[in-house]
């Protein structure tokens, strides 16, 4: 018994000891305090049970494991039946005697036409489209998701969120594959736009789901009672890459058939929400005393589960779905004040604006979708709550002040809100144009207004295309309205026609008021005005001819010099002038002393980016230095090596340091370095001769590796005086 009670007593506290281990592990590595690297087998594959980081991922692929936590079946899974997925929205329906609206799913086309007519309205309203989806800054990200989102089996919650203590992502922390792939798979598919290789992508992805009956939603996160949004979101942009590429996808009847099979199966997965559904039979709480009042149905994650299923049950010509989906569309109105607001979203602290813009622009797509098949229902008002359209202004309003929803925020909930919390300023505060208003067009289009919105398009960057929903319906809307894609045409020939004949009105009286006082200046003192501009012309020729020669000076590159037995690098007037304290590194091989540094360096005590104009966005990189240097020294040798595979000097450099050191060996250091010798011996050929190579090699390179070269080479003599001096 004894015994027993010993194990009972010592069973508990090992896992919670364990349990601490990994959670610590998990937040060092999304805080980079330890690296994927670093980490053994076992560690790696531990923090790859809870948590998949891009790095992670990586480091897993290069050492040949096979330990994915996520690929794994989940036991214990299972899918809801029908009766049982949709009790509680029955139950709802009966207790408020909720007649479903009249809709017709045969008015229901396919929301986008052929690949090309959707991509030619997507660079008609911003013609940088192609270019911000194509970022180079993306590729990582998207080769990540190509790689691991679609052989995901179950879509996880939260794996890094609040791990660095913010109410979020702290700047410099890792977020984790799902958050990653909630952008980077939109980038797939919209590139998909353009290049078939991305279109077999995410067909192949889609493929395997359906297949593998997967992503599933994560079940150890439903027995906690949670509200599986990640698995949600998932799911919906999922349906978003089906709704957009599927035409180029050449199915056949029987894989529309699996397909369909296949989304019912994720639908009923949806259902029930909140506690097991317990609360989703009664209208939302009208007020939020306590966080057990807050239920997912009533938010951003309710209205987004009623329109994933709605879209399913289009898509599948399923009126069971379809009428639980305008039930839980019903259901979540009920939460909404008179004046739009959200009561559930509207009390999270610093995160109120953006969760309840989210709800409003979550909303906006369902009755995008509604609208396809029935009545609108703009005008709907749950248990005297506001309308949709209430939502959609009081979103909108704040946009003005988004401070605004302070006054229905969650005292604590502001608690983790760091900068955030002592003035109450919102998080959407700081997200400039984060929220494009054509996000609303199913709503604008409601009003007659989404002509003008277009005019004014405001999704112009890659994230205003990914964030929040994915959806970006106002092309699906011109696609099928050709009406207002014809006025819209029209009206911005006419503004772009009037606006160029305001220019040329405006140039044409600016012009005249240029002669006439011309003219007046002329007439008062034309003697004055030519000895002056013979002066003018005299001093800036003069200084032209400075700037010339000390530029001249500045990219010879020097010889050695001679002195007593050593070959000596000379000095010049190339200081560097420090601006922070450096980093002082730890001394490898070779090392006298390494460091960071930041600062500038400056030639007979002059800028250089003001020393050739014609060469200024090459000298301006020397105005704001952060390089990685060391002191190195091996007998009678010295040098200052500098590495140049950080930005900016590595799109200049890199690749030929890399060819020339193949060329003509290596000195100290590594191709990702450029070593320049300040002292040796003169007998000591081998550095002599390698020293020559070099400089041989890069004057032979474009103009500006060589402007780039001459100038670091000089200022090896000034950085070894600063670092030895450190």
């Amino acid at each position: 018994m004894k015994l027993f009670l010993f194990f009972l007593l010592i069973i508990p506290s090992l896992i919670h000891a364990k349990s601490n281990e990994v959670n610590k592990l998990l937040t060092d590595l999304v805080t980079n305090n330890i690296k994927a690297e670093e980490l053994t087998d076992d560690q790696l594959c531990e923090s790859l049970q809870h948590l998949d980081l891009i790095s992670t991922f990586n480091e897993h692929n290069k050492r040949n494991l096979n330990c994915l936590g996520i690929t794994k079946p989940q036991k214990g899974w299972f899918l809801p039946t029908e009766k049982n997925a949709f009790l509680f929205l029955k139950k709802y329906q009966k207790r408020y005697k909720i007649k479903i609206p009249e809709y017709d799913l045969n008015k229901a086309s396919f929301l986008f036409t052929s690949i090309d007519d959707t991509r030619k309205i997507y660079e008609y309203l911003n013609e940088d489209f192609r270019k911000q989806i194509y970022r180079n800054s993306h590729n990582e990200r998207i080769k990540f998701c190509s790689d691991w989102y679609g052989q995901v089996n179950y879509i996880a919650e939260n794996q890094s969120k609040n791990l660095d203590g913010s109410q979020g992502w702290l700047e410099g922390s890792q977020s984790d594959g799902f958050v990653k792939c909630q952008s980077g798979f939109n980038l797939i598919y919209l590139r998909a736009l353009f290049e078939s290789n991305s279109q077999d992508q995410v067909k192949s992805m889609i493929n395997n789901w359906v297949q593998n009956d997967t992503p599933k939603r994560d079940i150890d996160f439903f027995k906690e009672e949670g509200n599986i949004f990640a698995y949600v979101y998932a799911l919906n942009k999922i349906l978003i890459a089906i709704e957009l590429l599927h035409s180029s996808f050449n199915w056949s009847e029987d894989e529309y058939q699996q397909l369909n099979s296949w989304m019912k199966n994720r639908a009923l997965e949806l259902f029930p929400s909140d506690r097991k559904g317990r609360e989703i039979k009664t209208y939302c709480p009208s007020k939020i005393l306590q966080f057990r009042d807050k239920n997912e149905a009533c938010k951003n994650g309710g209205i987004l589960r009623a329109q994933t299923l709605l879209r399913i049950g289009i898509w599948t010509k399923d009126k069971l779905y379809i009428d639980m989906a305008y039930l839980a569309f019903h259901r979540y109105m009920s939460g909404i004040r008179e004046d739009g607001s959200n009561i559930g979203d509207s009390s999270r602290g610093c995160t109120a604006a953006d969760y309840n813009i989210w709800a409003s622009q979550f909303m906006s797509d369902f009755l995008f979708h509604w609208d396809r098949i029935g009545e609108t229902q703009w005008d709907l008002s749950v248990n005297n709550s506001g309308t949709p359209s209430d939502a959609i202004e009081y979103s909108l309003s704040l946009y003005e002040n988004f401070e605004k929803i302070n006054i229905y925020t969650n005292d604590k909930e502001w608690e983790n809100c760091l900068e955030n919390k002592d003035d109450k300023t919102q998080q959407a505060s700081s997200k400039e144009d984060h929220y494009p208003r054509i996000s609303f067009s199913p709503y604008f289009i409601f009003k007659n207004q989404l002509v003008d919105e277009l005019l004014n398009y405001d999704r112009k960057y890659y994230n205003d295309y990914t964030s929040e929903s994915g959806a970006n319906y106002e092309i699906a809307l011109l696609l099928n309205n050709k009406e207002i894609l014809k006025d819209l045409k029209n009206l911005i020939d006419q503004k772009t026609k009037e606006e160029e004949e305001e220019k040329l009105l405006e140039l044409k009286r600016l012009e005249e008021e240029r002669i006439e006082k011309e003219k007046q200046l002329v007439a008062l003192n034309q003697k004055r005005l030519k000895d002056n501009a013979k002066r003018l012309k005299l001093k800036k020729q003069k200084e032209l001819e400075e700037q010339i020669k000390k530029f001249n000076e500045l990219i010879l590159l020097s010889k050695y010099k001679k002195e007593d037995t050593f070959l000596v690098f000379p000095h010049n007037e190339l200081d560097f002038i420090s601006t922070q304290s450096p980093i002082i590194n730890e001394n490898k091989e070779f090392e006298f002393k390494s460091a960071r540094i930041r600062g500038e360096l400056q030639y007979i005590n002059q800028n250089l980016k003001n020393m050739n104009t014609d060469k200024a966005n090459i000298l301006y990189h020397f105005d704001n230095l952060d390089f990685k240097t060391a002191v190195l020294k091996d007998g009678e040798t010295e040098a200052v090596g500098f590495f140049i595979a950080d930005p900016p000097f590595d799109q200049y450099l890199l690749e030929t340091n890399k060819a020339i050191v193949e060329k003509c060996g290596r000195l100290f250091k590594p191709e990702k370095w450029l070593v320049i010798i300040t002292k040796t011996n003169r007998d000591n050929k081998k550095i002599i001769n390698q020293q020559k190579c070099i400089r041989k090699l890069y004057l032979e390179e474009d103009e500006e590796t060589q402007i780039i070269f001459s100038i670091i080479s000089k200022s090896a003599n000034a950085i070894q005086y600063y670092l030895e001096n450190n």
